[in-house]
Parts: C-alpha cells; structure tokens; sequence
C-alpha cells in the first residue's frame, strides 16, 4: 500500500511540474505576444514593461535583450516626462547592460552610450563612465560623435576635480593628453564649438605655461618608440604650445629638435627651429624653394612661409602668401588667408561697416577653403544685410585686401 502512494505522490508531482512549465511556456509567449503588440502601435512605454516580465519570468536572449535597449532608448530620447521619471528609465537601462554583460550579451558596441547614461543618471559614476568612453573612443576613433568627445572630456575633468595626491596628478596629465587626442579628432570634423568646449575645460586646470609646461615635458619623456607615432605625438605637442602662446619655452626647441632628429628634410619642422627668427625661417625655405624642380615640395615650402607669416602676425603677407599656396595645400592656404583677413577687420575700413565687411571676406576664403564652421562664425561677427535693398547688392571695396566683395553673392 505505501507503494502505491509513493507511486501516486512521485506521478502527481511529475504531472505538476509538466503542467508548471507549461504554464510558464504559455505565460512567456503571451507576454512576447503583448510586446509585440504594443511594438506593432509604437508604445514603447508597454513594450519596456512586457520585455521586463518576460526576462523575470523567462529568462534573456540576445533578441529580446537589444530590444529592451533600443526601447528603452527611444523612451528615454523622446518620451515626454519629468525629470525624475527620465532618471528611473536611465537607470533600468544600466541595470539592463549589468545583467546583459553579467549573461555574456553585452556588446561594446553600446560603451559610448553607457558611459553618457552613467553620467545622466540618478547617482552619476564618472569614474565607471570613463573607463567606457576610453575604451569606446579608442574602438571608434575618428568615427566617435563630437557629443561623446565632450561629455568623455568634462567625465575626466570631474574626476581631476575630485581627486587627490598622485591620482589628481594623473588626471592633471590626462587631462593634457585626452585634450590632444580629442583634439585630434575634431581636426576632421572642422567642429569649432566642441574645441571651444574643450579649450574651456582645460584652461579651468591649466591657467598658464608654467603650469603648462611641466606636463608637456613628461610627456616628451615618454614619446612613442616608433618614429611615425613619435612625429605625430609631436605634432600635436608643439601644435597646443603654438596655440597656447608657449612657444618661447625650453620645451618648445626640445620637442622641433626631436622632430628634426626623426625627420630632417621636414619643412614644417624647419618653419619652426626659430619661431622668433621669421625672416631666417623664411630664407631657408625660400632657399628650398629656388633649388628645387618638385611641385610638391615647392608647395609645401609656399604653405610653410604662409604659416610663419600668420604666426609672426604678419597678416598681410600671411594673407597674400596663402593666395598662392597650391596643390594639396590650397585650403590651408586659404584657411589661413581668412584668419588673416578676420585678424585685422577692426584695424581696416573707415566705417564700422566697412570693417564688419570684412569678416564677410573672410568668411567667403574659408568656405572656399572647406571650413562652413569657421565661415559660420566669421559671418556671425558681419554687417546685418538686407539683399533686397540697393544698398544691400551694392559690392563693396576693400582696400586692405584689393578686393570688390559682393555682399549677396547669386
């Protein structure tokens, strides 16, 4: 007899846990229904809810788990809701890539996504936020939105902020160089408001070349062992000395002397073995110039004594120079003609018109150049101008330059 009850005891809790998982079954598949429902009339809302339940009530597969990311993304992008409510979505989304890279479904794809969520949410971890837009930057690369750029440079700065003793020292350095490789970046997308921000950020922790200085000598110390990347980390060295207005310093001549050591034919490291020496810089290139048949080396020396003038703040020459710059140096020729025109605008006209004129000028050079942002900002700087009017189709001389500028181009 006892048996027989075991027997029926062991059947009937078989029986019950068939009709569990069947239930279950049933239960995972109307709630994919009800997503795919509310998917279907875009309730993105509902669609959250439903994916949520079924990840408690049957686990996440790779399909669903996107889904739930890009819901929650298009939720969280243009849903209208408080604040307060934005935030809890913000952080389901964290929860959703903990859980995702905990099952081995994360893809880094999404880094640079997560680590601008980890600074929007409730309790914002930067720390966290910049290992993933270190390591999402470094997968995009000149592919990685200005936006990311940003955010990624104001996360280091907040840790700088924050820190103390050695660490505040390393992200002292991080901060020169994260400002050089985003920097770096943004020369191919011409953005100049994002280098405006980031110009911003930096001269919060670094005020002056004293304090400059020290960090950039660290960094010369630690220059790149192959001679292709230590050129261009010297590049953009001495390019942020040049726009920081450090270039009478003893690392300026280091960093030229390192770079004439890799590459002694270079002509731009010849524009810049005596910056306070223009005239000689000038003759060596005008003396490559005249002993040499090759159209490219040709331009490029044109290009480099057009450098040297603007540098020098010799603008008129600067400008007359990049006029003629040729070849694969024509818009920087050109580029540099604009800055040279926008340089002296209050100093060339006999009316406030007249010189407002001439940031139209410029602005019309660096969109031959190729640079709509700096043409943008040169035209924001123009004369209000009415093409309707006669005054408006009247062209305009400039003396200064020798030019007739038609202030409403057809």
């Amino acid at each position: 007899m006892k048996f027989f009850i075991a027997l029926f005891v062991g059947t009937f809790i078989s029986l019950s846990f068939k009709a569990e998982a069947q239930n279950d079954s049933l239960e995972c598949e109307r709630l994919k229904f009800l997503a795919g429902e509310a998917l279907v009339v875009d309730d993105y809302k509902r669609v959250v809810s439903n994916i949520l339940k079924i990840e408690k009530s049957c686990g996440l597969d790779q399909e669903y788990g996107h889904l739930l990311l890009g819901t929650l993304q298009t939720v969280i992008n243009k849903e209208p809701m408080d604040s307060e409510r934005r935030n809890q979505y913000i952080d389901t989304i964290l929860s959703a890539w903990e859980r995702q890279e905990n099952e081995g479904l994360y893809s880094k794809v999404d880094d640079l996504n997560r680590a601008t969520h980890l600074m929007q949410s409730s309790s914002p971890d930067y720390e966290k936020a910049d290992f993933f837009f270190q390591r999402g930057i470094k997968r995009e690369g000149v592919q990685t939105h200005q936006t990311y750029l940003v955010y990624a440079y104001y996360a280091t700065y907040v840790i700088h902020n924050s820190a103390e003793g050695d660490k505040k020292s390393k992200f002292k350095r991080r901060m020169l160089s994260d400002y050089l490789t985003y920097s770096d970046l943004l020369d191919s997308l011409s953005s100049d408001f994002t280098q405006e921000t980031l110009d911003t950020y930096f001269s919060y922790v670094f005020q002056s070349c004293e304090e400059i200085l020290p960090e950039v000598a660290i960094c010369i110390k630690a220059l790149p062992q192959d001679t292709t990347e230590a050129i261009h980390t010297i590049q953009q060295l001495i390019k942020f000395l040049e726009t920081q207005n450090c270039m009478q310093s003893e690392e300026y001549a280091n960093l030229v002397d390192k770079w004439l050591a890799l590459a002694p034919n270079s002509l731009e490291a010849i524009a810049r073995t005596d910056p306070f020496s223009n005239n000689t810089t000038i003759e060596k290139l005008d003396l490559i110039m005249t002993k040499t048949d090759n159209p490219e080396l040709k331009a490029n020396c044109q290009y480099q004594i057009t450098y040297v003038q603007y540098k020098a703040g010799q603008y008129r020459a600067a400008y007359k120079s990049g006029l003629a710059c040729t070849g694969e140096y024509k818009s920087k020729g050109l580029l540099i003609a604009a800055q040279s025109v926008a340089a002296t605008a209050n100093s060339c006209g006999n009316s406030t018109f007249d010189r407002k004129c001439n940031y139209i000028y410029a602005a019309q050079l660096a969109e031959h150049a190729g640079q709509d942002g700096k043409a943008g900002q040169y035209r924001a700087k123009g004369p209000a101008i009415d093409c309707s009017s006669e005054n408006g189709s009247k062209p305009i001389q400039l003396r200064c330059w020798g030019v007739t500028l038609n202030l409403c181009p057809e």
